[in-house]
């Protein structure tokens, strides 16, 4: 194992790990824009606690005004900051 793949383990596997997102339904659907994919392991068990700060503005009503707010918002500032980090864009999969 490379010494990058040991440190991406270790950081996928902390005690906590915090984040944002991009919106929050009412219902607590948390939705998440992230085109690197360094979220997903801290989201979907990585780390022991899930830590999620978000601001009143991320709260919609339901998963299609989730998606609009990403299409509309999120998906443009992870776009610019991927061709800052890693000159490539987001896109929609």
């Amino acid at each position: 194992m490379t010494d990058a793949a040991k440190l991406y383990r270790l950081g996928a596997s902390a005690d906590f790990f915090i984040s944002s997102a991009a919106a929050i339904t009412e219902d607590g659907h948390i939705h998440g824009v992230d085109a690197s994919g360094t979220r997903l392991c801290g989201w979907v068990g990585g780390a022991r606690e899930l830590v999620i700060v978000a601001g009143t503005n991320k709260l919609v009503k339901d998963d299609a005004e989730a998606q609009e707010r990403i299409e509309r918002f999120q998906l443009k500032l992870e776009s610019a900051r991927c061709r800052v980090a890693y000159k490539n864009v987001s896109r929609l999969a």
